[in-house]
């Protein structure tokens, strides 16, 4: 078959005008070039191909073309249309991941029983002192390893594997037995020593990173979920992701630094005006899908003002966001009382995990409804390289 069409064959299959032809061409959609020894054009056969798909379907062929997971409004966001800011009053992690997950409580959340090996407990004496999430990424195929009901990958086999994931990586970060039952929020506050009114805030702050449609780690979990893998290995994929210096909490250094002279300096005012005057950007303000603020972060706030509102810290913080504020326009995205908070449980430096733990639901989410309701796909990209001669 030739790779190249005439104008009149390419404008055929498209069932459009030579006219119509040409405005795809100018537009960039379908490339051409002389024809050898004629002063003719041709046109590449797959750019055309590659439209009447589109033509046919509405759509490219996309990773994940639909989700019934989370909707992203300005208002906030809605898990299975119920709205995270109302579930954030009072429901726990829990119960959100199994509106997320589309899962049975009881049956999910019961008895845990993790299976720790030798090798397992060997690696883990050996990561000692190690952060949280690099130990993670280290222990989770020694631990999928020890552990056969992993391969389980049905709808209530991943439900129950990442029910245990989450108390695992909650105890990596908090301390507590994995077997300790309580809601996660209270076992992690409670291995960290966490003063009181932050139970509470980490229940809310738990339920509102839960899930974030296709953020950039989420779908790295759906493409490794489009070849069928564990949830040990989608959760891996999600963990990894998060060192991206492309994500904001890839850039945990310069938002942790931020944060510290906020909190500790006589002048918060200035930590903020330092790097604007430099010319850099200003970590953890401004947001793509919320241009007039993110409403996770003004409820978390909000909440923070009202728990721990003469809080020194606390106040620092409030300043540094007004002069923030002030200077840029830009409002605080979730990772500013994400940050002070972790900071607050003694987490300095290791911020982004009370993130990732709550974050696995929605990676859960996403690799249970890649894998269990939609076909594998095989994506296609747009050739830009030189043409065959």
């Amino acid at each position: 078959m030739d790779v190249y069409l005439t104008a009149e064959e390419a404008a055929r299959e498209l069932g459009v005008s030579v006219t119509t032809l040409y405005a795809y061409v100018s537009r960039k959609q379908i490339r051409t070039q002389k024809a050898p020894g004629a002063r003719t054009r041709r046109y590449w056969r797959e750019d055309i191909e590659r439209l009447k798909g589109a033509s046919a379907s509405g759509a490219e062929d996309v990773l994940a073309p639909r989700s019934a997971i989370t909707l992203i409004t300005e208002e906030g966001h809605f898990y299975r249309g119920r709205s995270a800011l109302a579930l954030a009053e009072r429901e726990t992690l829990e119960s959100v991941c199994a509106l997320l997950w589309d899962a049975p409580y009881e049956a999910t959340f019961g008895a845990f029983n993790l299976r720790l090996g030798d090798l397992y407990h060997r690696t883990e004496a050996a990561l000692a002192g190690a952060p949280v999430q690099e130990r993670a990424v280290a222990l989770l195929p020694l631990l999928e390893r020890s552990n056969p009901r992993a391969f389980d990958l049905t709808h209530a086999g991943y439900a129950r594997t990442g029910a245990e994931l989450m108390r695992w990586f909650g105890h990596l970060i908090g301390g507590f037995d994995p077997s300790d039952d309580r809601p996660l929020h209270q076992a992690v506050a409670g291995g960290l020593g966490a003063p009181p009114p932050y139970e509470d805030i980490l229940r809310r702050l738990f339920v509102l990173a839960a899930d974030h449609e296709l953020d950039p780690s989420t779908y790295a979990v759906r493409a490794i979920a489009n070849t069928g893998v564990t949830a040990h290995q989608a959760v891996l994929v999600g963990l990894a992701s998060t060192f991206g210096r492309r994500l904001m909490f890839g850039r945990a250094q310069s938002l942790e630094r931020l944060m510290d002279e906020v909190l500790t300096t006589a002048d918060p005012e200035s930590a903020i005006l330092r790097p604007i005057r430099e010319g850099a950007s200003l970590p953890g303000f401004g947001s793509g899908q919320y241009p007039a603020g993110d409403p996770r972060a003004r409820a978390l706030l909000a909440k923070l003002e009202d728990c721990v509102g003469e809080d020194v810290g606390f106040r620092r913080l409030q300043a540094a966001i007004r002069v923030a504020r002030d200077a840029t326009g830009l409002e605080p995205a979730l990772a500013i009382p994400l940050s002070f908070v972790a900071h607050k449980l003694g987490l300095k430096g290791q911020g982004g995990v009370i993130w990732q733990l709550p974050r696995m639901a929605g990676w859960i989410a996403h690799t249970m409804e890649q894998y269990l309701t939609q076909e594998t796909v095989r994506p296609r990209t747009v050739y830009t390289g030189p043409l065959p001669g």
